[in-house]
């Protein structure tokens, strides 16, 4: 499972990511930037689950250019993308329809931030299943615990957020710590910190 936490201040929305690509058993077996930026809409597109089903819907998202047309599309773009894949080939047989997608960015038409969430199963506290919710100030999946994030700014609260994630399931959260932040006028990425997880060892979690 990718992290996925999103903070948002009034003059920008941070979106974190890790950087660890694994199978369902833990294996470790790359390092890959799971946040794509969007600029023409302002906008950062982050999705969990199949990597083809993702990477094709950031390509139909990437033709868009604001939030707004995003939101639109996104509900329905989920369901005909993996109907297309299953379609395609039969490996992707009942693999494609399990998925979730965020968007975060800025709105000219409500002149303010949003994270967006569109899911195909239910997760708890954040976004019902089948439908695009408009997310809190701060997300956190998967969700963990943290000690005084409070008196951190926002930068220092998702870093300590991405660690505390990726001691509690080394098997899914790894590789890096990465940060994509969209302001009202660019879009900026970075890597914050790397964790040495081998490429073909099982990670222990």
């Amino acid at each position: 499972m990718t992290a996925v936490n999103v903070i948002r201040t009034t003059d920008a929305v941070h979106v974190f990511t890790d950087g660890l690509m694994a199978t369902p058993e833990g294996a470790a077996v790359g390092r890959m930037g799971k946040a794509f930026p969007i600029p023409q809409a302002r906008a950062v597109y982050v999705g969990r689950g199949q990597v083809e089903l993702t990477a094709s819907v950031f390509f139909e998202l990437n033709t868009l250019s604001s939030v707004e047309e995003i939101v639109a599309a996104l509900p329905t773009l989920v369901p005909t993308v993996g109907d297309r894949l299953e379609a395609l080939a039969e490996r992707f047989a009942g693999k494609v329809h399990r998925s979730d997608h965020t968007v975060a960015g800025w709105s000219e038409q409500g002149q303010r931030f949003v994270t967006l969430m569109f899911s195909t199963h239910e997760i708890p506290g954040v976004c019902p299943a089948g439908q695009l919710a408009e997310l809190q100030e701060c997300v956190i999946t998967p969700a963990v615990s943290v000690d005084r994030l409070g008196a951190m700014n926002a930068i220092e609260a998702g870093l300590a957020i991405l660690r505390r994630q990726h001691v509690a399931e080394p098997a899914k959260v790894g590789g890096f710590a990465q940060l994509t932040t969209v302001y009202r006028d660019r879009i900026e990425s970075r890597i914050l910190e790397r964790w040495p997880d081998r490429v073909g060892e099982r990670i222990a979690g």
